[in-house]
Formats: C-alpha cells, structure tokens, sequence
C-alpha cells in the first residue's frame, strides 16, 4: 500500500514525534481499521496501558510504558505527567480524579488494565 502524507500529517508528525517507521508498523500490524469519511481508514493499534487507582488518595495512573524516567512535568493542578529519558510521556497521574475526569468511575476499571 502507498502512503500519501499531506502537508499537514507530516507537520503533526514532526511535533508529535512520530516517526513514519511507527506510522507504517500501525497499518501493517493495526487491531482496529475504522471507516471515515471521503472513503478513508483510521487505523488502530493497542497499547499496553495500565491503570492504577488509589481510593486513599482518589488518584489514577495511567501507566504506557517502563522507559526510563527522567522528569515529572506539571500541567495543570492535580495532573502530573512523567516523561522518559527520550522526551516520551511513560504516565499520567490525576489527583481528585473524581472530580476532574467526567463520569469517572474506579470500580468500571477494567481489570485487563488494572495493575
């Protein structure tokens, strides 16, 4: 299959920091293809993401991969993100999770994702 990349595609590429390496291996080896419109394909690929819940706390993580951390980068009041040696997030936390994520609701985690 041949890719064409707009001019668009390629500039979010560039910042997102995705290469066409990782863009070719979703098509190849996606989970998911979904239609869209003008006879497009979104193509999906699973991630092994974790989540963890803390009821003490009422804190998620999101958990995307083991890379080696380097910093912790605030965004906003209650949510953390740490980024890995090479500049990619590896998690996200959210405190008062409750409250900030609309219709959150812990015990509805899936267990595969749970860790």
């Amino acid at each position: 299959m041949r890719l064409k990349y707009s001019s668009h595609a390629k500039d979010q590429l560039k910042y997102r920091k995705i290469s066409l390496f990782k863009v070719r291996t979703t098509i190849k080896s996606s989970h998911n293809i979904i239609p869209s419109y003008k006879d497009r394909k979104l193509f999906q690929r699973k991630f092994n993401m974790k989540i963890k819940y803390d009821k003490t706390t009422d804190s998620v993580y999101f958990h995307f991969n083991s890379s080696p951390y380097s910093h912790s980068k605030k965004i906003t009041d209650g949510v953390v993100v740490d980024i890995s040696k090479t500049g990619k997030p590896m998690g996200i936390e959210i405190l008062e999770a409750t409250k900030i994520i609309k219709g959150f609701n812990p015990s509805k985690i899936p267990t595969r994702y749970a860790i």
